[in-house]
């Protein structure tokens, strides 16, 4: 089991995290549909990749126009962490608690895929 990494980049969410009605979108090297691993099940949501993300990843992370970015929420012992995966360099951004995580976020019919 992997173990939210300490410090996260952030102690509180930086930038709200929306569903995308549009369905899945890709913009350039971000997919928008963000990974939700909690208690074994993975589902897909199609969220609005903020803009935020895009400044995050070119001036912090340095990540090659053409590194794969990957969104996720993985629950992780009493926490929902929200990591991205660029290449394969795991970032673990900021979490969330049983209380702060958007109700929308475990509503799997919103899934776009799933198990």
């Amino acid at each position: 089991m992997r173990e939210i990494q300490q410090p996260t980049a952030f102690e509180a969410p930086q930038w709200a995290i929306l569903p995308d009605p549009r369905g899945a979108q890709r913009y350039a090297n971000v997919d928008n549909l963000m990974e939700m691993n909690i208690g074994g099940a993975v589902y897909h949501l199609a969220i609005a990749v903020p803009s935020e993300l895009f400044t995050f990843l070119r001036e912090v992370v340095r990540a090659d126009r053409y590194d794969t970015v990957t969104l996720a929420i993985d629950k992780i012992g009493e926490r929902y962490a929200f990591s991205i995966l660029v290449a394969d360099q795991l970032f673990d951004l900021w979490t969330y608690s049983d209380r702060s995580l958007p109700a929308w976020m475990r509503d799997r019919s919103r899934a776009i895929t799933g198990d």
